[in-house]
């Protein structure tokens, strides 16, 4: 609804998505993002980006999402089995009131080694060296506009390496780098932007650009989409019979929880894996938690809405001087080779 009436106020409206679509959540996983999709081709998405999440359930399950969307995936840096993919595009031009835009790309080439649920097969190329071999194309352009799953320092290199790029519209890749949720926007000389999209809420980025010369004006406003406009009915029926579907498969009850348990629950959950695994030591990624849980009955929807990433769990068996190696190591930053 939100979107139809600023296409209505100015029809020159674009509509994009930096990516991270599909994942994580309870709600895809009961369908795998299917009603995700449904929802974007409703919203009439001009194109997409593509991060991490959108593999939350592999590369088969990210080929079947994909040809279900009637707008494009945008992905330039991408490889499976040593070949371009055809599910994804490496640019896109579209037309707006007379002027091009066109929209390409890329994703972090770290995110193979950092990410559990990347799929096998899948290699990311360097995002500067890709998008340099597009720059004829660009060229043609009164607009550049880059959708990027990177992290501050990788979409800052791209823009001072490519001069041509106007904006970056990025999801948040977060390594050792925390950033704030206010911190949305970054203005560069000539009126160049990286603008960060956020996994909180249901919010919209709306920025008018005008180009005068060799400079950018342009402005940003986030809009509240339940604050701005009443639900869509077709949206809001897919979304309850999702909700519905989700109570049906995932309510039943996994375990009680006694007061101990329930104030330590990342322990709790530990524990079982270790136990499941027949294991000395168990380990799982602590960063991946979400959130608390109140409730003493732990059902299989809440377990993954506290723990909603696919992740690994480790099992190992150390002698005493290698745990104090890793104790000694614990507030060292992790290396990747």
């Amino acid at each position: 609804t939100l979107l139809n009436r600023l296409r209505h106020v100015d029809e020159n409206l674009l509509t994009l998505c930096a990516g991270d679509v599909l994942g994580p959540s309870v709600t895809s996983d009961v369908d795998g993002g299917a009603t995700i999709i449904e929802i974007m081709n409703l919203s009439k998405y001009d194109a997409c980006g593509v991060g991490a999440h959108d593999f939350s359930y592999g590369w088969e399950g990210f080929v079947e999402r994909a040809k279900e969307a009637k707008f494009p995936f945008i992905c330039a840096n991408l490889k499976y089995m040593g070949v371009e993919p055809t599910v994804t595009k490496d640019f896109v031009l579209l037309e707006r009131g007379g002027n091009k835009v066109l929209v390409t790309g890329v994703t972090s080439p770290s995110l193979p080694k950092r990410w559990p649920a990347w799929p096998k097969g899948l290699t990311v190329q360097s995002s500067v060296s890709t998008l340099k071999k597009i720059r004829a194309e660009a060229q043609k352009a009164d607009l550049v506009v880059v959708l990027s799953s990177m992290e501050f320092e990788e979409n800052m290199t791209l823009l001072k390496r490519l001069p041509w790029v106007d904006i970056v519209i990025s999801t948040i890749v977060v390594g050792n780098r925390l950033i704030d949720k206010s911190f949305r926007d970054v203005s560069l000389v000539n009126g160049r932007r990286l603008l960060w999209t956020f996994h909180s809420g249901l919010t919209v980025g709306l920025m008018r650009t005008i180009r005068m010369g060799n400079k950018l004006d342009s402005t940003l406003r986030i809009l509240d989409v339940l604050k701005e406009a009443e639900p869509d009915e077709t949206a809001k029926d897919l979304i309850e019979k999702l909700q519905q579907r989700t109570q049906t498969e995932l309510g039943e009850n996994v375990c009680e929880l006694t007061e101990e348990e329930l104030a330590n629950l990342q322990a709790t959950l530990l524990e079982a894996l270790r136990f499941e695994l027949n294991a000395e030591v168990a380990m799982i990624d602590q960063s991946s938690f979400r959130t608390r849980h109140g409730a003493k009955c732990l059902t299989k929807n809440a377990i993954r809405q506290i723990y909603p990433f696919r992740s690994r769990g480790a099992v190992v068996i150390l002698t005493g001087r290698e745990l104090k190696k890793l104790w000694d190591m614990r507030n060292e930053p992790i290396v990747w080779n």
